[in-house]
């Protein structure tokens, strides 16, 4: 294994020398391609031109799974649609979303996100939680609790989460909605919307 790292970093020194700097970028977009042709298939369905950046971190329930047109995903995701039913879909994604790196959505009920999102890095949307809160429950370890969900989550078109939101279950987020970096969302924000904190609360409302 050494060898092989030492003769890659060979290679890439000789080709940095010998090409342009694009070719880094050139190369980093046909790994990911590369890559996207390698996971897509396994998807319900999955949109003209979208993406997947090298590598995934777990990809669970693809066939759960809806990508649209001219999606990003980020790397090192965390795609798990835990369906608990027979509805469909449980995760779906809108054309031209762009998801963050490091981003984790999870799902047993559905999990919505209109056009046009954007994200910062390190994104969380679920709806589940491990277990209810009651006695009984929390006498059990948090493994081995069943999935429970309040509620699906809605994302509207052309809404903009920072780095490091969290979106929790039951939650409907308006479009056109801005969400501050680092927070929680725990219950809906209407349409256009700037939201921040934690919990998070809106911090100013535009008419459509």
């Amino acid at each position: 294994m050494a060898l092989i790292k030492s003769f890659a970093l060979f290679i890439g020194r000789i080709l940095e020398c010998l090409t342009p700097h694009s070719f880094g970028s050139s190369l980093t977009a046909f790994h990911n391609y590369l890559y996207t042709g390698y996971v897509a298939p396994r998807f319900k369905t999955w949109g003209h031109h979208s993406a997947i950046k090298a590598t995934a971190e777990e990809i669970v329930g693809a066939e759960n799974i809806e990508v649209g047109d001219d999606v990003l995903i980020g790397s090192h995701i965390r795609l798990t649609a835990w369906r608990q039913n027979d509805k469909g879909t449980c995760i779906k994604i809108g054309d031209r979303a762009h998801i963050g790196d490091y981003s984790h959505l999870t799902a047993i009920e559905g999990i919505t996100i209109g056009s046009g999102f954007l994200s910062g890095t390190n994104l969380l949307i679920t709806d589940n939680a491990h277990g209810n809160t009651d006695s009984d429950s929390l006498h059990i370890a948090p493994i081995c609790r069943d999935l429970v969900s309040k509620g699906p989550v809605t994302i509207g078109r052309n809404v903009w989460c920072g780095n490091n939101v969290c979106i929790l279950p039951g939650v409907t987020i308006g479009d056109g909605t801005v969400v501050a970096a680092g927070s929680i969302v725990t219950h809906s924000i209407p349409a256009y919307s700037v939201c921040g904190g934690v919990p998070a609360c809106v911090i100013k409302q535009n008419h459509e």
